[in-house]
């Protein structure tokens, strides 16, 4: 914590800190990632200088200030990734696992559904949840021009 924060006491910082969390409006959950988003629009410190002045966690130093809240309970709440309602993960398919012929033919599908012609349209407007992302085609070493000769022997 350098510069001009070095001149305020602890507790200084500590009210300043309570402040801006009850300016800011997250009195029930006093959110580190909210506050480092928004750290410009306020004079105080960063979270992580405020970490390293006073040696402690997150919770700990929230709970120094008068928050004292259980962070297992808040994630059951509102789901640990900014609000996400959590709930059965996805089984999407692992493409780097899949053979070549196999994306291949998903991708030249997909062409038929959607009407692709070129990689930039098939990157901008696939369905993610159910065909491979271009960088999969990168790594399985698989052209545009290969995906294309497959539609055209499929569909002519």
């Amino acid at each position: 914590m350098a510069g001009k924060w070095t001149e305020y006491s602890d507790e200084q910082l500590l009210e300043m800190l309570k402040k801006t969390i009850e300016d800011m409006g997250m009195t029930k959950y006093p959110s580190r990632t909210e506050l480092q988003k928004h750290i410009g629009d306020y004079d105080i410190p960063s979270p992580t200088s405020y970490l390293y002045r006073f040696d402690c966690s997150w919770q700990e130093l929230m709970n120094n200030i008068g928050y004292d809240y259980d962070v297992k309970e808040i994630y059951s709440e509102i789901g640990k990734n900014h609000g996400s309602k959590g709930g059965k993960k996805k089984e999407n398919v692992k493409w780097r696992d899949e053979p070549r012929e196999k994306i291949i033919g998903a991708i030249a599908e997909d062409m038929r559904k959607n009407n692709y012609e070129t990689v930039t349209e098939y990157r901008d407007k696939r369905d993610r949840d159910k065909t491979p992302s271009v960088y999969t085609l990168s790594v399985k070493q698989i052209s545009w021009s290969e995906i294309k000769n497959e539609y055209k022997a499929r569909y002519g």
